[in-house]
């Protein structure tokens, strides 16, 4: 291996060298790549001369980059300091080299060690401004920019800058690939975007700019249903009864479920249904309601059959295989865009009744299978069987079909019930924190936290207090009440903060002080 003094003098000759002549010191140019592996002195000037001249020997490329990894990964920290910025530099004379280089210095972003990072970082900038819209940059550069907020997302991004990324995100994503999409709403969601209602209703609106609603649905296009489904899933995150996914179930209902038959993948046909259900429950009114009632009706019939010509006998005593996640899907969505057109049954007393012969063949399968759903769940022993979540599951999904038939099958029918759709998680409500009690020196209990909100109706006068046992307050005596004058147990001295309030709804701290409440 080269040492010191000889890397000097190769970089010497080198830095003498005319620009035609370089292939005359291609064995000092070798020596110097030996460098790397000496002592320190020796590395760090290996690393500086490889990175200014290793453009003159392009034969020599893939010798250069591997001896520049080689001190990223050195013991010495100021050696791989050093090295990470030398290694930025060879894409300057390299394009070709830049996805590798990124990549590099994407996983060196694994160190612990601050100073190092701040290198890293700064490195990656560099190279990101040098060449932003490489596809292989671009996928690095979102996942730095992912990691950099994940990691100090709080100290980086303030409102303006939160504000500015995602006006920044909102113009880019007309070429952005689904990785790329979902890295923009992956970096958004660590910022304080999301928790804010004008937030995520920016955010939907990204998802539906992202899904194209605007244009067509093709169902024989893989990539269009898949695109359609992936922003639509993501948009339904941010739904609400203040953020609506009108436009989201519009477009289901208007220009797929006529095609929806047309769409091969299985998969997304249940996400699809999936969608609408969720959409349909945070909705404002529909531009085509009577179109869309439509629409979901028939595709609903498709899942909900008339009975057979034997149901009499088979009712009760075998389920047929039904869908019944689909069924409620569109259950859902039928209950919940069907109430801005309910003439669509009541004004066609046909169609009313073929669809109560086929929920009343439904709703009676559905209530054996119910049953056995619940014998199972109550059997102890299969708690800790794998299927006990499915069955679980099932049972939800059965109940809210259940829920909304009962709806369906009145007279006139109505569309007020509501329910949690089966795979949607409920959220847990925090329990609140439990209270003891404290006993006072009157030996009556009393609650700290609930002083002010006690109820004081049960006792509304001081005879009634003491008919309870309750133990009128006695001021302090001596130099501390002398200002106070006589106290007066009938209360003439004005009220008493904390006197006969303790046990009864009163502030209940009994300080001594007299501020002029009245007393109960």
């Amino acid at each position: 291996m080269a040492s010191t003094d000889r890397i000097y003098e190769c970089a010497q000759k080198l830095q003498q060298a005319n620009k035609g002549g370089f292939h005359v010191f291609e064995s000092e140019f070798r020596e110097v790549l030996t460098g790397v592996k000496g002592d320190g002195r020796a590395k760090r000037m290996a690393s500086q001369t490889i990175a200014r001249y290793f453009v003159h020997f392009p034969s020599f490329t893939k010798e250069a980059l591997n001896a520049i990894l080689d001190l990223c990964e050195d013991d010495d920290l100021n050696i791989r300091k050093l090295a990470i910025m030398d290694l930025a530099k060879l894409s300057k004379d390299a394009p070709e080299l830049l996805p590798k280089i990124v990549d590099v210095l994407s996983q060196l972003l694994q160190s612990d060690e601050p100073s190092e990072l701040n290198v890293i970082e700064n490195s990656l900038m560099s190279l990101f401004r040098r060449d932003g819209k490489g596809e292989e940059v671009r996928e690095r550069a979102l996942d730095f920019l992912l990691r950099k907020i994940k990691a100090d997302g709080n100290a980086l991004l303030n409102k303006e800058a939160e504000a500015i990324l995602l006006q920044e995100i909102k113009g880019s994503l007309k070429n952005c690939t689904a990785e790329e999409f979902h890295m923009f709403m992956n970096i958004l969601d660590q910022t304080s975007i999301p928790k804010m209602l004008s937030g995520q209703a920016q955010l939907l609106q990204l998802a539906t700019l992202m899904a194209d609603i605007d244009k067509p649905f093709d169902p024989e296009d893989t990539e269009c249903v898949g695109k359609f489904v992936e922003c639509a899933k993501t948009a339904s995150k941010f739904l609400s009864s203040q953020v609506k996914g009108t436009d989201f179930c519009s477009y289901i209902c208007l220009e797929i479920l006529p095609q929806f038959h047309s769409i091969e993948d299985a998969n997304a046909q249940s996400q699809i249904l999936k969608i609408l259900a969720e959409c349909s429950q945070n909705t404002a009114s529909l531009k085509e309601p009577l179109k869309a009632t439509q629409n979901i009706f028939k595709k609903l019939l498709d899942y909900v059959p008339l009975p057979p010509a034997d149901a009499a006998e088979k009712a009760g005593i075998e389920t047929p295989d039904f869908e019944f996640t689909k069924v409620e899907c569109l259950l859902s969505a039928y209950h919940n865009v069907g109430r801005e057109s309910p003439e669509y049954l009541t004004g066609n007393p046909e169609r009313l009744e073929d669809f109560k012969k086929r929920l009343t063949y439904f709703a009676r399968c559905l209530k054996v299978y119910i049953k056995k759903l619940n014998d199972f769940l109550q059997q102890s022993g299969n708690k800790t069987k794998p299927e006990h979540a499915l069955k679980a599951l099932a049972l939800k999904c059965t109940t809210n079909i259940n829920t909304l038939i009962l709806d369906l099958m009145r007279n006139t029918p109505i569309y007020k019930a509501k329910i949690s759709l089966s795979w949607i998680e409920e959220r847990k409500v925090p329990t609140k924190r439990p209270i003891t009690a404290v006993t006072t020196g009157n030996g009556v209990q009393v609650n700290k936290k609930a002083r002010k909100s006690f109820d004081t109706s049960e006792i509304r006068s001081k005879a009634k207090w003491q008919e309870k046992g309750g133990k009128v307050y006695t001021p302090p005596t001596g130099k501390f009440s002398s200002k106070h004058g006589q106290f007066d147990a009938n209360g003439s001295n004005g009220g008493r903060r904390g006197g006969s309030g303790r046990g009864r709804g009163g502030r209940g701290r009994g300080r001594g002080r007299f501020r002029g409440r009245k007393s109960y």
